[in-house]
Formats: structure tokens, sequence, C-alpha cells
């Protein structure tokens, strides 16, 4: 995308949506780094009798982990990502914003389930992806081309995000239920319901905090802190299971002993 904006649009564009892309690759370093550690638990997973039982809720069980932790940061983003790139860069910039919530927003259900990719590769049918990736890659930049000439770096955003939501998301999903063996009905419908509080905390959160103007780092810093009180309280409260909770305040408990 940023080559083919250097191409035919100004090199502010590309500036612009260089910025963007380095949002996404930290929003990608945030889930990918959980991936690695599990390959060799997956490859051992493969050989016991029942493994696909096992897979499944390994596969739910660091899904959520992984919504946790980057719905926090898309969904901070929402809220006061626009103020950040005020005060890091200017407001000049603020088209950095809109293009990096167009492309988050399908790339975020490809982060949460990147142990799928994981486990292809475990099972030795990362092929499959690579050629679904190289496919819609090739399809993305034919179509950005002339999308780019009418509507510059938003308009190949959305293109790429369209891309990344049929790829990644949609014939990878098929792909694990039909081919992998993974539950995808189970696994959604679990992690769906984690999305809609996370969507209602981020409600929430936005009518909460709309009447605070961030005009420096302090307040941001501050902001920042409130909400991922409330996120992680609301999570807490309205998502995780009575088990669960015991197991958090236990943990709790024993750090403040030690």
């Amino acid at each position: 995308d940023q080559i083919l904006l250097g191409i035919i649009e100004s090199p502010s564009e590309v500036a612009i949506y260089a910025v963007s892309i380095t949002f996404i690759n930290h929003f990608m370093s945030l889930s990918l780094a959980i991936n690695s550690v599990f390959l060799p638990r997956i490859t051992k997973l493969m050989n016991t009798g029942d493994y696909l039982v096992q897979l499944n809720q390994l596969y739910i069980k660091v899904s959520k982990f992984q919504t946790f932790i980057v719905g926090l940061a898309f969904s901070g983003f929402i809220l006061i990502g626009e103020d950040f790139i005020v005060l890091w860069i200017g407001e000049s910039y603020t088209t950095v914003y809109v293009i990096t919530l167009i492309l988050v927003s399908t790339f975020f259900l490809d982060l949460i389930q990147n142990l799928g990719s994981t486990i292809m590769q475990a099972q030795g049918k990362y092929k499959f992806r690579a050629y679904t990736l190289i496919i819609c890659s090739v399809l993305n930049v034919l179509i950005s081309i002339p999308i780019i000439k009418i509507y510059g770096s938003i308009g190949t955003a959305i293109v790429t995000a369209i891309f990344v939501l049929i790829g990644n998301v949609i014939i990878l999903n098929v792909y694990f239920h039909k081919v992998i063996k993974l539950n995808m009905k189970s696994y959604w419908r679990e992690i769906g319901r984690l999305l809609l509080v996370i969507s209602l905390i981020t409600m929430s959160g936005y009518f909460s905090l709309r009447n605070i103007e961030v005009h420096n780092w302090f307040t941001l810093f501050v902001v920042v802190i409130i909400y991922s009180g409330l996120y992680s309280l609301g999570v807490f409260i309205f998502y995780l299971s009575k088990k669960d909770r015991g197991v958090i305040i236990n943990l709790i408990k024993n750090w403040f002993v030690k």
C-alpha cells in the first residue's frame, strides 16, 4: 500500500499511512509475542489420543487472553487515539486515526486467532495460509490502484481491511473448522461473548470520558490509567465465571501476602 501511495499520491499521503502502519505493528506485537510460546506445547498435544479436545480448549483459552489484551489496546485507541496522535505528531496527522481504525477493525479479528496459524505450522498445513495471503495481496494491489486515485490513503486502507477480513478471517475460519477440525462455532460463541462485553465497556468509556479534554501528556496518562482500570473491572465482573474470578482474587491475595 505504501509503495502504491508513493507512486500515485503525494509523499504526505505516504507519511500518514506509514504512521498508521506503525500502530498496526504495535497491535500485532501484542498478539504475536504469545504464539511462539505455544508451538512446542501444540506439537506435544498432537501426539496425544484426544488432542483435538485439548487443542480446542487451548485455542479458546489463548484467544480469550489475546482478545482481552488487544481489545484493551484497540478500545483505548478508539477513545483516546486521536488525542494521542495530536499530542505526538500534530493535528495535520489526524487522518492517521481514521486509517488506523479502518485497518485494525479487521486486523483485530485476525490477531486474536493467531494461535490458529501456529496450529497450522504444527500440523504442516501452513501452505494454505501462505497461498491465501499471496492471492489476497495480489488482488489487494490490483483493486487498490484505481481506488487510490479516487479516495487516496483512506480508500486503500478500506480495500486492505476488506481483504484481511476475507483472507485472514473468513477463509481461514472455514479452513480451521473443516480441515484443522477446530470447533469454530464453540470458539465464536465464547469469544463473541467477550467481544460484546468489550464493546459495551468501550461505549461506556466513551460516555464517561467524552467531556475530559486531553491537552497534555499527563491528562492522557491519567485517562489511560482510569480506562484500563474500568476495562479490567468490566471484564472481571461481566465476563469471567465465578471460578475464574476466584482464581484472580486468590492470586491478588497471595501477591499482597508476599
